[in-house]
C-alpha cells in the first residue's frame, strides 16, 4: 500500500484559482483550518466554496480574504457567536453568488455525486423559492406514482479539505462521527485531509468512535497537529472563544481583518509559525 504522507506546502500542488473547493467540518467543529490557511498563502482566487450542509469560520475566512466567487450551502453562520460576519456583509452587497440549498438537497447532490449518477430526487422543494433562485433544480415526473418531483444536480468539489481526528500514513482516517465529512470525501474528486494525529494502521482500526473511512478516497494527509484551531477537535481541544471573539472584532473594519490575516496567516507561513503566535498548546477538552 502507498504512503500518502505530505507536507502542508505540498497543498499548494492541489489548488489553483477558480477551483470548486469543498470545506469540512462544521460551523465551529473539526474545520481544517490550518490547510485553508495555506490556501490563502498558495494566493489562488476566484474559489466556487462548498460545505457540508452548514460551513462556518473557515469559509467566511475565506470570503472575508476576498478569494471566494460564491458558495454553495444550507446556512453559514458561527453557532453561539451569531452572524458569520464576511459572508454576511458579502451576500447583502450582492458581491458574492450565494447557492442557496436546504441540507437534504446539498447532502443529496453530494449522494449523487458519490454514486455518479446525473441527478437525484429531492422532495420538499416544490411550492418554494428554490425553483426560483436555482434553475438548476428541475421539476419531473416520478415514473412510477406520476406525481411532480423536483431533482437536482450531483456536487462534485474539484477538491475537498477536511480535518480527520486520526489517520495513518497511507490515508485511512477517522472522522468525527456528527459530521458529513465521509460523504463529502466520496463525493469529490480529490481530498487533501489533515489529521490530529498520526497513528499506525492497527491503532486506528481499534479506535472505538468515529467514522471510519479507507485510504482509496483520500490523495493525501498532512499530519497537523491542533490543525482545527480556533475550532474544535473531540478528545482534543475545545473551540478557542477567546480567538473567536478576536475574529468578530477584527472583522469589523476591512483595516483590522486585514491586520488579523498577516498575524496569523501571512506573517505566519507555516503551521508551526501560527501556533508559536496563538502561544497554545492542544490539551484534552
Amino acid at each position: 500500500m502507498r504512503e500518502k504522507l505530505c507536507a502542508l506546502q505540498d497543498l499548494r500542488k492541489w489548488v489553483w484559482s477558480g477551483m470548486f473547493l469543498a470545506v469540512g467540518g462544521g460551523p465551529l467543529r473539526i474545520t481544517p483550518m490550518a490547510l485553508l490557511r495555506e490556501v490563502l498563502r498558495s494566493g489562488v482566487r476566484d474559489l466556487d466554496l462548498l460545505v457540508t450542509p452548514t460551513g462556518g469560520l473557515g469559509v467566511d475566512m475565506l470570503i472575508g480574504a476576498g478569494v471566494a466567487r460564491s458558495v454553495e450551502f444550507a446556512q453559514i453562520v458561527l453557532d453561539e457567536f451569531g452572524m458569520a460576519p464576511h459572508f454576511r456583509r458579502q451576500a447583502e452587497a450582492g458581491r458574492l453568488r450565494c447557492k442557496d440549498h436546504t441540507c437534504p438537497a446539498l447532502l443529496s447532490g453530494l449522494q449523487a455525486a458519490a454514486m455518479g449518477i446525473p441527478f437525484i430526487p429531492v422532495r420538499g422543494l416544490i411550492g418554494s423559492d428554490y425553483l426560483r433562485v436555482r434553475p438548476e433544480f428541475k421539476v419531473v415526473q416520478d415514473p412510477y406514482s406520476g406525481e411532480e418531483i423536483v431533482v437536482v444536480p450531483p456536487l462534485a468539489p474539484d477538491l475537498a479539505l477536511i480535518h480527520a481526528i486520526k489517520g495513518d500514513r497511507y490515508g485511512n482516517l477517522l472522522l468525527e462521527r456528527t459530521e458529513d465529512d465521509q460523504l463529502l470525501i466520496r463525493a469529490a474528486k480529490r481530498v487533501v485531509a489533515s489529521v490530529e494525529e498520526l497513528v499506525e494502521p492497527e491503532e486506528l482500526r481499534r479506535s472505538p468512535e468515529g467514522v471510519w473511512v479507507p485510504s482509496l478516497y483520500v490523495d493525501a494527509i498532512i499530519p497537523l497537529p491542533y490543525g482545527a484551531h480556533p475550532t474544535d477537535c473531540r478528545g482534543y481541544y475545545p473551540i478557542d472563544e477567546d480567538h473567536i471573539r478576536e475574529y468578530l472584532e477584527a472583522s469589523q473594519s476591512p483595516e483590522a481583518f486585514q491586520e488579523y490575516l498577516e498575524r496569523y496567516v501571512y506573517r505566519a507561513a507555516d503551521h508551526e509559525t501560527y501556533l508559536e503566535v496563538i502561544g497554545s498548546k492542544a490539551t484534552p477538552a
